[in-house]
């Protein structure tokens, strides 16, 4: 994603940068930091209108778990309006060249360029795109902050519950999804942590790290031939085949 200057490079660190506010709301209980996810959403939005979707995902999950106190409080509503203010300048453009953004995506959805995918070829897609090697981190992760010891932070696995049935239902393209997995990711490795301390079968905590690093090496290994000059384009296309990627 990054092997390209464009505003998906920078996505991900917005978003991931909004749920550690999120995070932090919930550990501390310090409203005031709505004022810094407003920061942090503004100029996301300015980056990538599908920033958009994330906060409609994030404000299903302040309503949709015990975050919803924050209503009751002026920060978040301050978030809100700095997170407005700074996305003003770039609405007043679209609404003053007629909205070119929009144009674009119909013109998109006309031309049939995007696959719409059903509900679970759509969710195979996110195994497949974050590699399927991955999927035991990013799901753990979730499953960790939905019911497990992580669910204090229950709003982000919510959030990305939200994000992706969202995106299936308008029949968005698959990687859409895509900026969110760090989020699942951090919290899959504090499970992954906290269930390596728990094993006894060792009585040398190293062991089971260095496994944990071994299989996050082989993991990346596989996917550096996609993103990065390595085969020749027959080998590369055989390769992705050969992944069931293609």
């Amino acid at each position: 994603t990054s092997s390209l200057l464009s505003m998906n490079a920078f996505e991900p660190l917005f978003w991931l940068g909004c749920a550690l506010v999120i995070a932090r709301i919930l550990r501390t209980g310090d409203s005031r930091l709505w004022l810094a996810f407003g920061v942090l959403a503004g100029v996301g939005l300015e980056n990538k209108h599908s920033t958009l979707f994330f906060g409609a995902a994030v404000a299903a999950a302040v309503v949709l778990t015990p975050l919803r106190r924050e209503l009751a409080k002026r920060w978040i509503w301050l978030g809100l309006a700095l997170a407005a203010l700074l996305f003003l300048p770039n609405l007043l453009w679209q609404a003053a060249h007629g909205f070119p953004t929009l144009e674009d995506l119909e013109n998109v959805r006309r031309s049939g360029k995007n696959v719409v995918l059903p509900p679970l070829p759509f969710v195979r897609q996110q195994v497949m795109m974050i590699s399927p090697l991955l999927a035991p981190l990013w799901i753990g992760g979730l499953v960790s902050l939905l019911v497990g010891r992580l669910r204090a932070f229950r709003a982000l696995g919510v959030t990305y519950v939200a994000l992706l049935t969202l995106f299936i239902a308008m029949h968005a393209k698959d990687y859409y999804v895509a900026p969110i997995y760090p989020v699942l990711m951090s919290a899959g490795a504090v499970a992954l942590e906290r269930w390596l301390d728990r094993l006894s079968w060792t009585r040398n905590r190293a062991w089971p790290r260095l496994l944990a690093a071994a299989w996050l090496v082989v993991c990346g290994a596989v996917v550096v031939p996609l993103v990065t000059p390595l085969l020749s384009p027959e080998r590369l296309l055989a390769y992705r085949r050969w992944l069931g990627v293609e």
